[in-house]
């Protein structure tokens, strides 16, 4: 149930047969800055890069071709999300979300500032980039971001 810091640190080619979370799976809050996380992948689960339960904090980062065979190419969240200064590009889902897959029970917050979201792919749901499934209650804010091809 610990916390996650992370930065500038790369998190490339790793992968979970069985599970979630290609690279990283974390319980607690999730602060990323000056990241890279690439080509991971997870057979059999969600969060191709990174599965979180809690609150993630990301900026200055790049998510690129990361793969999940269920949901959140890249990410998968149950939880609030910020993203400033980032990059999610190739990243693929076979269910919802391309890029990150957000759920919950309702009151989840999504705020996206300065991001780039480019080629992700979501090959048997929905959200190319990125999919809310939350049900009421939500908040998301997009500000001065770029979605292409997704």
């Amino acid at each position: 149930n610990g916390n996650l810091t992370t930065v500038e640190t790369t998190f490339s080619g790793n992968s979970t047969d069985e599970g979630n979370g290609g690279a990283v799976r974390v319980l607690g809050v999730a602060n990323l800055s000056g990241s890279t996380f690439e080509n991971n992948v997870t057979y059999g689960g969600s969060g191709g890069a990174i599965y979180s339960t809690n609150t993630m904090n990301i900026a200055d980062s790049t998510f690129s071709t990361n793969e999940a065979s269920v949901e959140g190419g890249s990410i998968w969240s149950n939880s609030s999300m910020v993203i400033i200064n980032s990059t999610m590009s190739g990243n693929v889902a076979a269910g919802g979300g391309g890029a990150i897959l957000i759920t919950g029970s309702g009151g989840i917050a999504l705020e996206v500032s300065d991001s780039s979201f480019e080629s992700n792919e979501s090959t048997n749901s929905a959200g190319g980039a990125i999919f809310v499934t939350s049900s009421g209650g939500n908040s998301i804010s997009i500000i001065s971001s770029q979605f292409q091809e997704n």
